[in-house]
């Protein structure tokens, strides 16, 4: 039988069987990496309907899941991964639509995620302090180490602060850096900060720029560099 009719008894039909099962849940990590995607998309294409979408999405994730700190989902703690995504999602918003708010709320964000993250005998972050394992290099997601120690930067660039922090991840990653390059994370998107502006790869080579107080080093090109640099922030508090 073809047709409305046949369609109809094959609807009828199939009501009488058991539904599959639909997760439901709503995850931390997943719509934040959405929104910086949005955010990305809204920037590079200039359609607001991007934007829009992103801060759609972040208001509503983020007041189902924060309550007083952040949840992966529904009763479930957040782990690093969700602070990483949910400060690079509000870097993001920041950089496309400007409001300060966003940016704000980052820097809160990166205070929790550094109060119940931080090693402090490594100086470090923890993947999962529980374990106290730590994932520098990125798989199927972006890690969360990787991520936040980008943050990091970013909002070092812009205040000044968490300079113990970066300089201490710069020592972990510059021997990570030399064995995979490609390995860990990195943003070269984000050219609406000012703090940005200007700054790309040199000949072609993985590039990195230590900024504090609105001042740059020179770009450096190789782990070695980049750990001197580091060094001199920490040594002089520079």
């Amino acid at each position: 039988m073809r047709g409305p009719e046949g369609r109809d008894k094959l609807l009828k039909a199939r009501a009488e069987r058991g539904k599959p099962f639909k997760d439901g849940k709503v995850l931390a990590d997943w719509n934040f990496l959405s929104v910086a995607a949005l955010s990305h998309a809204a920037f590079r294409t200039g359609r607001r309907e991007y934007s829009k979408l992103a801060e759609d999405v972040f208001t509503r994730v983020y007041k189902r899941l924060y309550r007083g700190n952040l949840m992966h989902t529904d009763g479930v703690s957040a782990t690093l991964d969700d602070y990483a995504y949910a400060v690079y999602a509000l870097i993001n918003l920041h950089s496309v639509t400007g409001k300060p708010d966003y940016l704000v709320e980052a820097f809160s964000l990166a205070d929790e995620a550094l109060a119940g993250s931080w090693d402090r005998e490594n100086g470090t972050l923890l993947s999962d302090h529980l374990s106290g394992f730590s994932e520098i290099y990125d798989g199927a997601l972006p890690s969360g180490v990787s991520v936040m120690f980008y943050n990091l930067g970013i909002l070092h660039s812009l205040s000044g602060r968490y300079a113990d922090e970066v300089a201490n991840l710069g020592e972990v990653f510059a021997g990570f850096l030399e064995d995979s390059p490609s390995g860990v994370f990195s943003d070269p998107s984000l050219e609406g900060l000012p703090a940005l502006s200007g700054k790309r790869a040199r000949g072609g080579r993985t590039t990195v720029y230590v900024c504090k107080g609105g001042t740059c080093f020179p770009p450096v090109n190789t782990p070695e560099e980049l750990e001197r640099v580091m060094g001199e922030i920490s040594e002089h508090r520079l």
